[in-house]
């Protein structure tokens, strides 16, 4: 018996077989035009839609994206005058004829009585405050930050007051300030402080700390009492130890990745940035530089360079030392009068000449009056006496002159 073969479901399977291969097919070319088509699916409030510019006709085309030519004239004019507090005021000078007062004496009850009533009967015409010592103390209520930090301020209020009276009287004030040679902040604050190898805050031979000139911190803060004292009424601000520590174990000191760096440009930056602000506000820049830049004109341990600080300062100040007064002042004088001319020494150098303690042979109005005689009398300079406790021979300095007055600070004479 023959038996039939079922071939029922050849037919089927290949359909089955032809079926995946088309669907991949129909995929490839969907997602082909998806591709080809994105960008020209618009979907909005009516649905999906394309918008094939072929189809939509010929579109208007955009014009290039070129600028016009613009032609720029410059013209250079001459800026606006600063208005308010920012307008620069040239400083005026005036010939000092001035009494140094120490921190003790304006902080005492006495105060500023003794003063005045020397400024009203003698020739002094100013008196030179002392704002900021050696120790790094401040006379009045700072409120710089690294001040309150190191608790440095004054919070008494006596100085305010006594200023106060000073000017009320007319008298012209100018403030001492020790700058980088400083006792209080660089113990409190590191960051500004001159370091020693052994990572500890450096001192000098009188175990007394200095402010790194090299830190920012540092120039900023004593520019930030400048500017304060200038608010309070000063007229001048003199500078003292605006250099680089020279004395004691200097070779222990560590400015780290300052230590190959030159010190003079430092120095003559601070002094040319801090005059430029003075001189917004009218108020005269006096320095004091070391006794090593007088007699040689330059002390790069220092950082001092005499002829950049006379540029960068309104006024130059001398320490006369007791010792052979005659001959040094006149070395010094010489020396500063070969950068700034011999018709600038009347106005821009002051000797500061020691009040004497326990003169030989002389009283002590008889020594204080020779010894300024000899520093003053070949030009009519004026000077700075100095006395580190405040005593002055009130006799020693004569009666008012024309032309002497502290009220020179308002441009009037005293009558």
């Amino acid at each position: 018996m023959s038996r039939k073969r079922y071939r029922g479901r050849r037919g089927g399977t290949g359909l089955l077989r032809v079926l995946p291969v088309s669907l991949a097919v129909v995929f490839v070319l969907g997602l082909s035009a998806y591709f080809v088509l994105r960008d020209f699916i618009v979907i909005d409030e009516r649905g999906l839609s394309l918008d094939i510019p072929i189809l939509m006709g010929t579109p208007t085309p955009t014009p290039p994206d070129v600028s016009p030519e613009i032609n720029i004239e410059v013209v250079e004019t001459t800026p606006p005058p600063l208005s308010g507090s920012e307008e620069t005021r040239a400083p005026e000078l005036i010939k000092l004829n001035a009494l140094f007062v120490p921190q003790a004496a304006i902080l005492s009850e006495e105060g500023a009585q003794e003063y005045i009533d020397m400024y009203k009967n003698t020739s002094i015409n100013a008196l030179v405050l002392e704002m900021k010592t050696e120790a790094g103390k401040l006379t009045y209520n700072s409120s710089v930050p690294e001040a309150l930090d190191a608790g440095a301020a004054n919070a008494s209020q006596k100085a305010e007051s006594s200023i106060r009276e000073m000017r009320g009287e007319g008298i012209y004030l100018a403030a001492y300030l020790s700058c980088f040679k400083d006792n209080t902040v660089p113990r409190k604050n590191q960051d500004l402080a001159v370091m020693h190898r052994q990572d500890v805050t450096w001192l000098d031979e009188k175990s007394i700390s200095w402010l790194s000139p090299f830190s920012e911190g540092a120039r900023r803060y004593i520019e930030g009492l400048a500017l304060e004292l200038c608010e309070l009424g000063f007229n001048e601000i003199i500078l003292d130890r605006v250099s680089f520590a020279v004395t004691g174990q200097t070779e222990q000191i560590d400015y780290g990745e300052n230590e190959d760096e030159p010190r003079t440009p430092v120095i003559s930056s601070f002094l040319e940035n801090l005059r430029q602000k003075l001189s917004k506000k009218g108020v005269v820049l006096t320095c004091l530089p070391e006794a090593s830049t007088l007699k040689d004109g330059f002390d790069a341990d220092a950082g001092q360079d005499l002829a950049m600080i006379t540029e960068n300062s309104d006024r130059i100040m001398a320490r006369i030392p007791q010792k052979n007064l005659a001959e040094e002042f006149a070395l010094i004088k010489s020396g500063v009068a070969d950068i700034m001319g011999q018709e600038e020494l009347a106005l821009r150098f002051v000797p500061m000449v020691t009040a004497p303690q326990n003169p030989a042979g002389k009283t002590s109005s008889e020594k204080m009056a020779t010894d300024i005689g000899l520093c003053g009398a070949d030009l009519s300079l004026g000077f700075v006496a100095y006395s580190p406790a405040g005593r002055y021979p009130a006799d020693a300095f004569g009666a008012p002159k024309a032309g002497l007055s502290g009220e020179a600070a308002t441009g009037e004479e005293r009558e």
